[in-house]
């Protein structure tokens, strides 16, 4: 099922600009009721940008690849204990963030140290 095709069966309305806050925030509201339809729209939506993103921390393929499913897998099931109090952008980067921080912890040897002595 495709993005367009989950707006409508869920009576989701874009405005012209695809008002994409508002699509995520139903979004999570949909995956907090366990609608795996809406995950997979949700994950086709922030998947490559929350790769890109670990992987600027990381800089580590496999890493990168594995943290962004801990991510998704904190939003399937953390989706519930979204307030609403920032955008949806920012909390699952924030996942991100600390889902990249966790990954650092348990793999310090994997961490490049390159560059280190050129650090002010």
């Amino acid at each position: 099922m495709n993005q367009e095709q989950i707006l409508s069966d869920y009576n989701i309305e874009a405005d012209d600009q695809g008002d994409s806050e508002k699509i995520s925030r139903q979004l999570l509201d949909l995956i907090s009721r366990h609608d795996q339809e809406a995950f997979l729209s949700f994950y086709d939506r922030f998947k490559i940008p929350i790769y890109n993103f670990v992987f600027r921390l990381v800089q580590e393929h496999y890493g990168a690849e594995d943290i962004t499913q801990e991510v998704f897998l904190a939003v399937w099931k953390g989706a519930h204990k979204f307030r609403g109090r920032s955008k949806v952008k920012t909390w699952i980067y924030r996942i991100a963030y600390y889902q990249s921080v966790s990954w650092y912890r348990h793999h310090p040897s994997i961490v490049n140290l390159e560059g280190v002595d050129d650090m002010p």
